[in-house]
């Protein structure tokens, strides 16, 4: 590609991100404070001032070794592991094979996130706005790539400057089939001369999260786990080395136990009170209203942190918002319950708070149901 490219996440603060990574991507020609504050004042001057940077700047080359430039990314053999791995935020990529004017992608990864975590309606629209502008047309040097999960992908429709976009060029892309998953192990493995022990092993990796949203990211914990204790005499991936793991929900438990030793002492405990009323009563997964996991919390605000953190993680999954237009939220993978040793614990100590907040929350549905009769409140004779 002869594309300059910004990767970002959009995050709670978007039009910050956005500013930040094509500052960083334009070598600091397009300066991240003064484009931020061009962008508050009117999102949608984006695509004129990008044309105006392509027309007077200079080629990928020689912007990429200017002052201040990141390296290219490389294009020899890395250390990363075989699996698939998600986009870190704020990765900027460079080419260097083209002296032609200049030209920028701008790839905002997991897209959904102008919806779950931005909570300024104004800044999520001005942010669309800027990105519509930006990708308007086919003629001007900017391209716009929004990567989106499926189940998002009605409502990043209904963000106001976006809405036309959909009727014009959209690619779709859902969850992996089978076949697509396996080929996201075995491939980046054998570029680095590594195969797994046997096809068996692929299949059982592949099997155990087929039919999850996020199997994308479980098969990527395990495959970090297993690249790190691949067989480095035999370049191989071992069923001992899997087995040892745990398996699929092993390596998402160490996941889990590494998120949880990141946090504060209050923010792990706002931790275990929200996960717990992520677990229904039989220890299934529950899907809970995102304002009423907070409303209910002991600290909304260390709650409000922990929680991004959590989908940051992607411990929790965001889903469809319900009939009142809240978004949903639930446990990644019914393996956390079974396998995550912290988790277990604290249900193994709350099993009458389980429930308790069982019985409230099929009482509480009954009364709104009911139109909120007050023979129905819950007394405290």
């Amino acid at each position: 590609t002869d594309h300059a490219v910004a990767l970002l996440r959009p995050g709670p603060k978007p039009l910050e991100a956005l500013s930040a990574r094509i500052a960083e991507a334009t070598s600091h020609k397009l300066a991240a404070a003064e484009l931020l504050s061009k962008l508050r004042a009117d999102p949608s001057s984006l695509g004129a001032l990008l044309a105006a940077w392509s027309r007077d700047g200079s080629s990928p080359a020689a912007a990429a070794s200017g002052p201040g430039a990141e390296p290219a990314a490389p294009s020899g053999p890395h250390t990363g592991p075989p699996g698939p791995s998600p986009v870190s935020s704020g990765s900027v990529y460079r080419t260097l094979l083209d002296p032609s004017p200049l030209k920028i992608a701008i790839v905002v990864d997991q897209a959904e996130e102008m919806l779950t975590l931005c909570h300024d309606e104004a800044e999520r629209a001005a942010f669309a706005r800027a990105l519509a502008s930006a990708g308007a047309s086919a003629d001007a040097p900017s391209r716009v790539v929004l990567s989106v999960r499926e189940d998002f992908f009605a409502r990043l429709a209904t963000v106001g400057p976006l809405r036309g976009v959909y009727s014009q060029v959209v690619e779709v892309v859902t969850t992996p089939d089978r076949d697509a998953l396996a080929r996201t192990l075995y491939l980046p493995a054998k570029q680095f001369g590594y195969a797994f022990e046997d096809e068996q092993l692929l299949a059982t990796m592949v099997d155990t999260v087929a039919t999850e949203p996020a199997a994308l990211a479980l098969l990527q914990f395990c495959a970090d786990r297993l690249w790190e204790v691949r067989d480095r005499t035999w370049r191989r991936l071992t069923w001992d080395a899997y087995r040892a793991l745990g398996g699929v929900e092993g390596a998402l438990a160490a996941h889990a136990d590494n998120v949880l030793a990141s946090l504060s002492p209050a923010q792990q405990r706002a931790c275990r009170g929200l996960l717990l009323r992520l677990v229904t009563a039989e220890r299934t997964r529950a899907v809970i209203g995102k304002r009423e996991l907070l409303e209910s919390a002991a600290s909304p605000d260390d709650a409000a942190a922990v929680l991004d953190r959590l989908i940051t993680a992607r411990l929790l999954t965001v889903g469809e918002a319900d009939e009142a237009g809240e978004a949903r939220v639930e446990l990644v993978h019914e393996a956390l319950i079974r396998h995550w040793g912290a988790l277990s614990g604290w249900l193994d100590e709350d099993v009458e708070g389980q429930r308790l907040t069982h019985a409230l929350r099929q009482a509480a549905k009954e009364w709104g149901t009911r139109k909120r009769p007050r023979g129905l409140l819950w007394r405290g004779e």
